[in-house]
């Protein structure tokens, strides 16, 4: 588990989960072949995002995979500061066949 207690007070706390998007073009039909970006959305992710834009201090509570899109949620997550450091808490997931 790569949690870590946050040692600074926060404003809020947010627990859910963040979903991996994958998008195609706008208007137009997703097929093989299409151009696709990836990105990631849900409630608790987003307020805790908003938040941090307005300065509070928020911690972010979640699981992710261990694979490219949770590597990209955390590492999102981390870069737009809208945690506290060391107050995102991603418990690993169970390998399954």
């Amino acid at each position: 588990m790569s949690t870590v207690t946050p040692t600074n007070t926060v404003d809020a706390i947010t627990l859910g989960e963040s979903l991996g998007l994958v998008m195609g073009e706008p208007a137009a039909p997703l097929r093989a072949g299409s151009t696709v970006r990836f990105s990631f959305a849900g409630a608790e992710s987003n307020v805790a995002i908003g938040l941090a834009r307005l300065g509070h201090p928020v911690s972010f509570v979640t699981r992710v995979g261990d694979d490219s899109i949770g590597r990209m949620i955390t590492e999102t997550l981390l870069e737009k500061e809208s945690t506290s450091p060391g107050s995102l808490s991603t418990p690993p997931l169970t390998p399954r066949s």
